[in-house]
């Protein structure tokens, strides 16, 4: 659609070209239109124009799913499309070593053969019979007859003109266009009309100097020839003398040309409405909105993906700016709000590649570690691509194992921000990914599965009665209790109050205790922060194999082994 936009668009203005401008005397601006016309052509189908609409509260939670055959044809293999690529890919690599061939031959011939320097412009004298052409700054002449001064001054004026106004800017640009869209003929007639502008103002410049017409054109036809000149270089050509001199003795008047540039208004608005992209951003109303975050008191999140435009709440956000987003949203939201969060998804004929962008994003965040059963995008609309780790993110990873593998337990120090760094690349990683990469550090709990439980399953008293040692203490004689009967033991004494679950983590921090909330490995600020912001949470602790304490933290009931 890009392809078939931009050549409408570029075949539209060459129209009006050809209709309203080419025979005017307006040279200046003529160059300018061709030159424009390109460059808009290729832009004009990149704009969008976004409109807004409102959704029915009903719309905002349901989400749309492409039909299944519809998906089913995404995953089959375009073999049409693989052709017109190597179809497309060869001719442009023809035009290209064609172009790089004519490059090099203009060089050779600059550097091969003896050259004059008149102020910023050089005479490249050659041997053979030729037709005087230029190549930006070089004009190239026959040696005897610029030696001889038998090329009309009219002729050596001309070609000057195309040197000084760098007329071949124009022709290496259209070139270019030309190896990139070789297939669409309309640029080979835009060469020409540039070109042949090109002579309009060599044959104005030479005109101003007070030469007389008619000597000009007889100068002209005289030293013309029908000899084939360098694709990249400008030449007096035969071919285009009619035109030339009907221009000649045109001219444009003041009233014609401000027509003309009046005329252009309503075809650039035409092009931009025919031609550009629209699309439809849905929005939530703000009484929604407002009913919503009474409900729920701002515990929902609405996302909505239309095309390749990703909304979050009703604000616009860039795909690799998703976790960045959703995470300021979840910063007040305590674990426990986050566990029971639900999604609104809107979906309007997304972008898989927007939404598989979405996904890797989602999996950074907070709310993805806490909450693993939300309802996120099906992964339907997911590729395989997702379930592996790119080369970078792998050399990556395997730094950091390294670094870490070679320090030993007494000299372990990790960064948070690298602990957390592998695990997101390690889940990321394929089953061949894991094998092919280091192991991962032994002394850190191995992503994603949790730890093994440790052995000991019973919480220590931390504060145990002391065991009896020696021969009993004599019985204390109490009034009205047994000082009846010695024989009877007093009532045994309260037990001891039990140490509170905040000080016991805090305890079990200070002794170097690892921490785990839901099988994930925690900070012991973190662990203080759960215990204060929820003392109901159950609590096992327990040593390991390196003899520093384990400590287990769940909402659910902590089955002992």
């Amino acid at each position: 659609m890009y392809i078939l936009k931009s050549a409408l668009c570029l075949a539209i203005f060459f129209v009006f070209y050809k209709a309203l401008l080419e025979n005017t005397s307006l040279h200046s601006f003529k160059r300018f239109y061709l030159l424009l016309s390109v460059v808009i052509s290729f832009s004009i189908p990149f704009i969008t124009f976004t409109t807004y609409r409102e959704i029915e509260p009903t719309a905002a939670l349901q989400l749309l799913e492409p039909e299944a055959s519809a998906v089913a044809l995404e995953t089959q293999f375009n073999y049409l499309g693989m052709a017109l690529w190597i179809i497309y890919v060869a001719g442009a690599m023809f035009f290209l070593l064609k172009f790089i061939g004519n490059l090099g031959n203009m060089i050779s011939k600059i550097r091969r053969n003896p050259k004059q320097r008149s102020r910023n412009i050089f005479y490249v004298l050659l041997n053979e019979t030729i037709v005087p052409h230029t190549f930006f700054s070089y004009i190239f002449f026959n040696r005897q007859n610029f030696k001889s001064g038998s090329i009309p001054q009219e002729v050596i004026e001309h070609e000057r003109t195309h040197a000084r106004e760098r007329h071949s800017l124009d022709i290496l640009l259209i070139e270019i266009c030309l190896i990139v869209f070789w297939f669409n003929p309309l640029f080979h007639f835009v060469k020409k009309a540039i070109k042949l502008n090109h002579e309009f103002l060599a044959d104005r410049s030479v005109l101003k100097t007070g030469t007389d017409t008619t000597v000009y054109q007889k100068t002209l036809l005289a030293y013309s020839s029908n000899a084939c000149s360098p694709q990249l270089a400008h030449s007096i050509n035969y071919s285009l003398f009619k035109k030339r001199f009907t221009v000649m003795k045109t001219n444009t008047s003041r009233s014609a040309a401000s027509l003309r540039t009046f005329l252009l208004i309503p075809l650039v608005l035409f092009v931009l409405y025919g031609f550009t992209d629209r699309q439809t951003i849905y929005t939530q109303p703000d009484e929604l909105t407002t009913e919503v975050s009474v409900k729920t008191q701002a515990k929902k999140i609405l996302l909505m993906v239309a095309g390749k435009q990703v909304s979050l709440n009703n604000k616009q956000v860039a795909p690799n700016e998703f976790a960045t987003s959703l995470d300021k949203i979840t910063a007040a939201w305590t674990d426990r709000e986050i566990d029971s969060f639900k999604w609104d998804i809107f979906l309007d004929k997304a972008d898989n590649g927007v939404l598989n962008a979405l996904h890797l994003e989602y999996l950074k965040t907070r709310l993805a570690k806490i909450n693993r059963n939300a309802n996120w995008i099906p992964a339907s609309r997911l590729n395989s691509a997702q379930t592996s780790a790119t080369r970078e993110e792998m050399k990556e990873y395997n730094r950091l194992a390294k670094k870490y593998n070679a320090m030993t337990d007494d000299n372990m120090n990790i960064k948070q921000k690298d602990l957390k760094r592998m695990e997101y690349i390690y889940h990321k990683m394929s089953p061949k990914q894991k094998t092919d990469a280091e192991p991962f550090p032994v002394n850190l709990p191995p992503p994603p599965p949790p730890p093994p439980a440790p052995e000991n399953t019973e919480i220590p008293n931390p504060n145990p009665a002391p065991n009896a040692v020696g021969a009993p203490k004599p019985v204390k004689v109490v009034a009205g209790v047994n000082d009846g009967d010695l024989a009877v033991p007093p009532p045994p004494p309260p037990p001891p109050k039990p140490e509170p679950v905040l000080d016991h983590i805090i305890k079990m921090a200070k002794n170097g205790a690892t921490f785990y909330y839901e099988g994930e490995k925690i900070s012991s600020d973190r662990a203080i922060e759960l215990i204060k912001a929820n003392d109901q949470l159950n609590v096992q602790s327990s040593s390991s194999n390196s003899g520093k304490p384990v400590v287990k933290i769940s909402t659910k009931p902590i089955k002992l082994n």
